[in-house]
């Protein structure tokens, strides 16, 4: 009588053991390595332990069990790079100026915030930068440039009282271990404040080259302090690097760095990051979230006052527009372009919808009830803030939902509400860390019900929305050839 058990049976027993065990098993004989490498022992293991849902899992040549280990020996969790590929909100200063681009929001370093142009229901849609953003490079390397030609002047101008005092005294007056610090404490400026700065004394120092070669004046020295170090035969070209610093930061959307931003009205889209949305490699990129963190800090005008973040992904074979969604392609500007027409397709997913206009937990709460958003896993209150985070759907919702081209799951929703002194203590450690500056200071975050555009001289025609930040914290994958899977929250 046989008593050697089948492979189901095998299976059976298997898929009650973890994944060590599991490994373990596959050593002992070549029979329980073959049961052992089967992709239904790990497709529930990668959503068990890490939330991933895997789709394609029959296909030939597909080894989820190669995937779990990639994933189990990931990196610890780390800034996860989002590129904002489309908004509906355009942003402050648009057509002509950039300063406040959607991608802002985005950039793990806190340094640039968003300010959208609409005031109300606003939708940014942005991609998973799996080996990072060339962007950031650049925009690393701008700063940079402008703290190290900005620190001497910022040393007599922000450092200790009596150091030579005046335009006249600033070079005598520089003291040589200032300005090290000086540079350290600009580093933590945020960008618009850095380039101000630059601006001002770039401006100075052309107007003393005036005085100097035309009116024959001695004119002031605070621009000059831009050169400071610079040896007299390299003067020229250094006045040529300043000058394009000057030219990246007067005409954003035409140098380099916006250059791929269309606008048609509010509705703004990055043709670079469309470009990505129509590659296979697209679907295969996925993330694991770890946690996520929105800040408002800062001094603003008109604060974000609620919001909520969907995670997921849109396969590039995926239907073109969501059900309901060509209504629309008008109000969203020219849909002509396929990619385009995927990233409208995400705004339009039912479950986004759903949480327009919910400004309340009592509105969120109610479209629980009715079945419009996912059950809550769990809510709570801190302070000044009240958030919900939603359940995770379960592989037939999935199922459901992509074949309707709906591939978007509501994560969490939130509202700040009460005016208070928040530091940017708090915020997670890969953002903080590049911030010590900020981190010491205590910034005014308004309440939702306030704005203090006159205050500040906002030149808007109505309140629109600020907001800090937007940061995720994770681990980025790089699925296998025929897998395609989707960002998910752990």
């Amino acid at each position: 009588m046989d008593h050697t058990l089948d492979a189901a049976a095998l299976h059976a027993i298997l898929s009650h053991l973890e994944p060590r065990s599991l490994c373990s098993c596959s050593l002992a004989s070549s029979t329980l390595a073959t049961v052992v490498n089967a992709n239904s022992l790990w497709q529930p293991l990668l959503q068990q332990d890490f939330g991933l849902y895997i789709q394609a899992a029959g296909s030939q040549g597909v080894d989820l069990q190669s995937t779990y280990k990639q994933l189990a020996s990931s990196k610890a969790a780390h800034a996860l790079r989002f590129a904002a590929v489309y908004t509906d909100g355009g942003c402050d200063g648009m057509p002509y100026d950039l300063t406040y681009w959607a991608d802002h929001a985005f950039q793990p370093n806190c340094y640039s915030p968003h300010c959208s142009d609409g005031k109300s229901d606003i939708s940014i849609v942005a991609l998973l930068q799996p080996n990072g953003c060339e962007l950031d490079v650049q925009l690393a390397q701008h700063r940079q440039y402008l703290v190290a030609r900005c620190a001497p002047a910022a040393a007599l101008l922000f450092g200790p009282p009596g150091g030579g005092g005046g335009a006249g005294g600033a070079a005598a007056g520089l003291q040589l271990q200032s300005v090290p610090q000086a540079a350290a404490s600009l580093a933590g400026w945020s960008s618009v404040g850095l380039e101000r700065l630059f601006m001002d004394l770039y401006q100075r120092l052309f107007m003393d080259l005036y005085q100097d070669l035309v009116l024959h004046q001695q004119g002031s020295t605070w621009g000059r302090l831009l050169l400071r170090d610079v040896p007299a035969n390299q003067v020229p070209q250094e006045l040529l690097k300043l000058d394009a610093a000057a030219q990246r930061i007067e005409a954003r959307q035409g140098h380099g760095l916006y250059s791929s931003v269309q606008q048609a009205a509010r509705h703004m889209y990055d043709s670079k990051q469309l470009e990505w949305v129509g590659q296979q490699d697209s679907s295969r990129t996925t993330a694991l979230v770890h946690e996520v963190a929105v800040s408002r800090v800062g001094h603003f005008t008109c604060p974000l006052a609620a919001g909520a973040l969907l995670l997921g992904q849109h396969p590039a074979a995926a239907a073109t527009a969501a059900p309901g969604s060509s209504s629309s392609s008008s109000a969203d500007g020219s849909t002509s372009n396929p990619q385009l027409q995927q990233v409208l397709a995400l705004k339009h997913d039912p479950a986004a919808a759903a949480l327009d206009g919910a400004n309340t937990l009592d509105q969120v709460l109610s479209a629980v009830a009715a079945g419009l958003l996912p059950p809550v896993l769990q809510q709570g209150e801190g302070t000044g803030v009240q958030w919900v985070e939603f359940a995770p759907l379960d592989a037939a919702q999935r199922e459901a939902r992509a074949q309707r081209g709906w591939y978007m799951r509501p994560v969490v929703w939130f509202r700040f509400s009460t005016p208070q002194q928040a530091p940017l203590a708090g915020m997670p450690d890969g953002a903080a860390a590049t911030e010590p500056q900020q981190q010491q200071q205590q910034h005014d975050v308004i309440d939702v019900d306030e704005d203090k555009m006159h205050e500040y001289d906002d030149p808007a025609e109505e309140p629109n929305i600020d907001v800090q930040c937007v940061l995720l914290r994770g681990v980025a994958v790089q699925l296998q050839q025929g897998l395609q899977g989707a960002v998910t929250l752990l």
